[in-house]
This record gives structure tokens, C-alpha cells and sequence, in this order.
């Protein structure tokens, strides 16, 4: 009887053991609690289930803010709604583009005149690092899908397309609250630094508009277009030119579309795409750790259901400590 007594507190004990191991275990695998200090920062964040297709409603007890690698508390998680969430719009032409681009602007004008009602819409052009406004920021959509022409197509003048993008970042107010969208059509390629620097990887003009749009909550989507000049003889330009535009994009929360190295035969498929995602947006407000300067971390926003992706800036600018 003794020995079976000491047999059942042996197994008593070991038991004790392993469920505070697995707790251990549980505990170690967790995702560790979101500091509650911090400033709130707002971001636009898609939402994408296979093929770009809308998901289901993602709730924002399943979303992960991590800035820097730390667990961040969400404040708010809204999806967008017509009406509710507004929206600023540019399309920016780069004015270098042949003049075969503007058989797609069709396209452009389709979409503009199928934004959601109470949208800002305006059309630039970008013209040797400035941003020349065709038709400032209107909620008259038949009136903005006139403002589309062909582009100037100056042999030489593929300069200054990153320039523009700060440029308009500049004098882009938007409306309060709104999400930030901007649709770029270009070949990618500036010329200003010579053309070993329209790699993206040298690129500084580039790394200095994806810092913009990223400090005023920007998210881009680029179109690729050839440039009539010497992209037309010189395909590594071409794969430059695109490179840039998608590092632009995805930096930034986007994306990029092209079809090989020519004209896209539309941009209908495009401008669909482009149409549906926003549709599937959510405005994410975090708790973001601040420090004594202004700074910019590295931001990751993943949702815990299967098969579900979410798209933001892959940094975001944090203001400084109050």
C-alpha cells in the first residue's frame, strides 16, 4: 500500500512538471502583449486573399502590428466604406511618355469617372522634376477625365519623374482624414544622374519620393509605359525603369503593373485591379514607440488568417516624443 502511494504522488509530481511545461511552452510561442505607450500613427492597409480578390471582413482581433520587430496596440481597425472613409486621388502622366501611350487613356478616363462618390480626384503631369496640375483636385469626374492628353514625348526629357512626385507631395493637401492614393504612368526611367544611377539599388531620387510618400501616408500604384527615346534601344534601361516603379509600389503599400518591355495593349485590366483594391482597404491607428527625434522604422502588418495578405508601407514615419 506505501508503494502505491509513493507511485501515485511520483505521477502526481511528473504530471505537475509537464502541464507547467506546456505552459511554459504555450507562454514561450504567444505573441507578447502590445505596449500601451506610445503615439498613435495611421496607415492604409489592403487587404488580399489569392489573385488580389477581396477576403472576407478581417477582424482586428486576428491583425499584428509590428514596428521595429515589436508588437504594437491597435486603436482602431476600420474597413472602408463608401461615404465614410474619404479619398484623394492623382493620376500623375510622366510627360516623356510616347505619344502611342495615350491610346490607354481611355482606361484612365473609365476609371476616373467610376470613382466612389465625394472622392478628390486630380490629373498631373510630370515635367522635369515638377508637377504640373491639368486639373487641381475636383469631385466632378466628367470634367477630370478631360484633362488626359498626349504627352509631350520630348526626346531627352525622361529627367526628373521622382523629382515630380515630391514635388506634388509638396502641395498635395488633403482632406481630413482621407486615405492617399497615387496612380504614377511612366517607364520608371530618370535620367538626371546619367543612366548607371536609374538602377534602384543607386538610384537617390527614387529612395528620396518612396521616404515621401511614406511620410505623408502615400500609397502608390505605377503603370509602365516605354519612353520614345533611348529606352527603345537600350533594354536594360527598360528593366531599371521597371525595377524602380516596383520598389515604389511595394514600398509604399502598392503596386506595379507592365506588360513585358512595350505599350500595354490596355489599361483596363489595370485600372480594375487598382479599382477592386481599394475597395479593400482598412485605416490601421497604432500605438507607435516614439523617440526624442523624428524617425522612420520598419513597419509589418499581417492578419492570422490562412491565406489572407495584407499590404502597407514598409516603413512608416514616426514623430517624435512629446
Amino acid at each position: 500500500m506505501n508503494g502505491m502511494k509513493i507511485r501515485i504522488a511520483t505521477l502526481c509530481v511528473v504530471c505537475t512538471g509537464m502541464i507547467a511545461l506546456s505552459a511554459a511552452f504555450l507562454q514561450a510561442r504567444r505573441i507578447p502583449a502590445p505596449d500601451d505607450a506610445g503615439t498613435p500613427v495611421t496607415v492604409t492597409v489592403t487587404a488580399v486573399a489569392h489573385g488580389d480578390t477581396a477576403p472576407a471582413t478581417v477582424p482586428q482581433n486576428e491583425v499584428v502590428v509590428k514596428q521595429q520587430d515589436n508588437v504594437r496596440k491597435i486603436i482602431s481597425w476600420t474597413p472602408v466604406q463608401p461615404g465614410q472613409v474619404s479619398l484623394d486621388l492623382v493620376v500623375m502622366v510622366d510627360d516623356s511618355l510616347s505619344g502611342r501611350v495615350a491610346g490607354n487613356f481611355g482606361d484612365l478616363r473609365d476609371f476616373v469617372t467610376t470613382l466612389p462618390a465625394g472622392a478628390r480626384v486630380a490629373v498631373v503631369y510630370s515635367q522635369n522634376g515638377g508637377a504640373h496640375f491639368e486639373q487641381p483636385f475636383t469631385t466632378d469626374y466628367a470634367q477630370a477625365a478631360k484633362a488626359f492628353r498626349v504627352p509631350s514625348a520630348v526626346p531627352g526629357s525622361a529627367v526628373g519623374i521622382y523629382d515630380s512626385i515630391r514635388d506634388l507631395l509638396k502641395h498635395w493637401t488633403p482632406a481630413e482624414g482621407s486615405r492617399r492614393v497615387l496612380i504614377v504612368v511612366s517607364s520608371g526611367i530618370d535620367l538626371s544622374e546619367g543612366a548607371q544611377d536609374t538602377n534602384p539599388a543607386l538610384n537617390t531620387s527614387l529612395q528620396q519620393a518612396v521616404e515621401a510618400a511614406q511620410r505623408s501616408g502615400v500609397v502608390v500604384y505605377t503603370i509602365y509605359a516605354p519612353d520614345p527615346g533611348l529606352s527603345m534601344r537600350e533594354g536594360w534601361l527598360n528593366l531599371n525603369g521597371q525595377g524602380s516603379l516596383g520598389e515604389l509600389a511595394s514600398e509604399t503599400g502598392g503596386q506595379s503593373y507592365y506588360e513585358g518591355s512595350g505599350n500595354p495593349v490596355s489599361f483596363e485590366p489595370f485600372m480594375q485591379n487598382i479599382h477592386r483594391l481599394l475597395g479593400q482597404q482598412y485605416q490601421l491607428t497604432f500605438l507607435a514607440q516614439t523617440g526624442e527625434k523624428v524617425s522612420i522604422a520598419k513597419l509589418r502588418v499581417t492578419s492570422e488568417q490562412s491565406g489572407i495578405q495584407l499590404h502597407a508601407a514598409e516603413h512608416v514615419y514616426i514623430p517624435a516624443s512629446r
